[in-house]
């Protein structure tokens, strides 16, 4: 065993509780808010991330999802006149639909916003600022003023 990874194991330890404890809130988050059906989207969802699909797989599921509700709500047929409360229990299918991708795109925004959170290496002084990176100085497109 390496010097090097003897520090990052207590790291790597706490990456997984930290992993832990987010999946586990996401589940009882969608439960709460979904129920029982929410609580097994959810569960399935953080399956998916734990076998490593990425963000856009989670962005095309909950708009794939979101169109499908529109279109499973002019199947079902829509409401002549105001809807009425019946509206949402005659429509379960579309209110699955929606409760899936709005499980779907929020799994892919936290994956999104975990990814650009700060690293403790750029907290730390170790990574260049971003002035300190080498950019071109003039743009790729003579259209674009800089």
């Amino acid at each position: 065993m390496s010097v090097a990874r003897e520090p990052s194991s207590p790291r790597r330890a706490l990456h997984r509780a930290r992993r832990l404890v987010l999946g586990t809130g996401f589940v009882f988050l969608t439960f709460f808010f979904g129920g029982l059906a929410g609580g097994g989207i959810g569960l399935v969802l953080v399956l998916l991330r734990v076998t490593g699909a990425r963000a856009s797989l989670f962005w095309g599921l909950g708009l794939s999802a979101l169109v499908a509700a529109g279109l499973s709500v002019l199947v079902q047929g829509l409401p002549s006149g105001v809807a009425t409360p019946a509206f949402g229990p005659h429509h379960w299918v579309a209110h699955l639909l929606v409760g899936c991708a709005l499980a779907s795109l929020t799994m892919a925004g936290l994956i999104e916003l975990v990814s650009v959170a700060p690293s403790e290496a750029a907290l730390e002084g170790t990574v260049a600022a971003p002035e300190e990176l080498s950019w071109p100085a003039t743009p790729a497109d003579p259209t674009v003023r800089a």
